[in-house]
């Protein structure tokens, strides 16, 4: 009933027929996207991930999702995407009744399209992080200009989508976001006063621990930032931790991730690298500086380093359309300072903190 439903709103909109015999290009081209779209979503319905689904089932959690677009075939779409991966949803066709939705909701996620009529996605991200939400927001946009997508990340959100967004992308951009959602613990029933404080901890190379390290990790930053601040730096760390591991202890390339991506494979290549000894044996290296100036996070691996001067902006070159190929680029809206080190192998990453009120140093 849902396909049904979805391939209705669109014939419905473009008026099928009378675009082929106007010979409209621009519509037919949109038309030849949503078939595209539409049975890559059927594929992605009948091949839903029931082991994810059932594992959700399980838990007591479940992620709630909010969508705001004003396009009634992209709402749907994107809906029919998030409910049938498992998630709660709910959405809205403007930025303003989106806000509402937003208060009532209390969403762990956002998707947003940018152009909208009354309030816009970027005035109403603006409004959101206003409001000190802690809420992951991705801003997808049919627009080529790269201006809006790095207006959008300057105003804290945390990823963006290049339209048409494809069903299986965007599963495995909330399953990724789900770990991190599901893991936060962070009490804020207790408030910690810490001034100083320094460690340095290994850990192994295993991909799916990376969410629980950057919960340790961000446990150990106390009420220093506001929740706002908070998820911005738990995607970030979570996206270099992940480097670290992938491209740097692993030696997973480019290419040969986005082959693995495409075959459905990327979890049987984890297993093939670590099967070498001396991969498996390497370790990622994380030092945490607390002080009353800043947080600071120096992520070290093992691997052979990488030319970091020739990282490309994502939004200038075909890997726009990629969600992965972007860590870096959008880890640099998070902190206030990034810079790779020696070899590529070690990268500094700091966040001023922004008051010195009811400091204690601790012993």
């Amino acid at each position: 009933m849902q396909i049904i439903q979805f391939c209705w709103l669109y014939l419905c909109k473009f008026k099928l027929i009378g675009i082929f015999q106007k010979k409209d290009i621009h519509n037919i081209y949109n038309i030849i996207f949503f078939l595209i779209l539409f049975f890559e979503f059927i594929i992605f319905t009948a091949q839903k991930d029931t082991h994810f689904g059932n594992q959700m089932a399980a838990e007591s959690f479940s992620m709630k999702v909010l969508i705001v677009e004003d396009d009634v075939f992209s709402r749907k779409y994107f809906n029919n995407i998030v409910t049938v991966a498992g998630y709660d949803c709910k959405a809205a066709e403007d930025g303003k009744v989106g806000l509402q939705v937003f208060k009532d909701f209390k969403p762990d996620l956002i998707i947003s399209d940018i152009q909208m009529p009354n309030m816009d996605g970027l005035t109403m991200l603006a409004e959101i992080r206003k409001q000190k939400s802690d809420a992951i927001v991705i801003m997808a946009t049919a627009f080529d200009s790269e201006d809006y997508a790095i207006k959008a990340l300057e105003l804290g959100a945390n990823n963006y989508l290049k339209k048409p967004v494809h069903a299986e992308n965007l599963k495995r951009l909330l399953n990724k976001y789900y770990t991190i959602v599901k893991n936060r613990t962070i009490s804020s029933d207790i408030i910690h006063n810490i001034s100083q404080l320094h460690f340095i901890k290994q850990f192994k190379s295993d991909m799916s621990r990376v969410p629980m390290i950057v919960e340790h990790l961000m446990k150990e930053t106390h009420d220093t930032f506001e929740d706002n601040e908070r998820i911005g730096l738990e995607l970030g760390l979570a996206e270099l931790l992940a480097n670290a591991v992938e491209h740097g202890n692993l030696e997973i390339d480019y290419p040969t991730k986005s082959a693995a991506l495409d075959n459905d494979e990327l979890d049987s290549l984890y297993l093939k690298k670590l099967a070498d000894p001396k991969i498996a044996a390497r370790k990622v290296t994380v030092e945490f500086t607390l002080n009353d100036e800043y947080c600071e996070w120096i992520i070290a691996d093992e691997g052979q380093g990488f030319d970091y001067n020739a990282v490309q902006n994502p939004l200038k070159n075909e890997s726009i359309l990629k969600l992965h190929g972007r860590g870096i680029f959008i880890s640099k809206f998070q902190f206030d300072d990034l810079e790779y080190l020696g070899k590529g192998n070690v990268v500094r990453i700091r966040k001023n903190r922004k008051g010195n009120s009811n400091i204690t140093e601790q012993n």
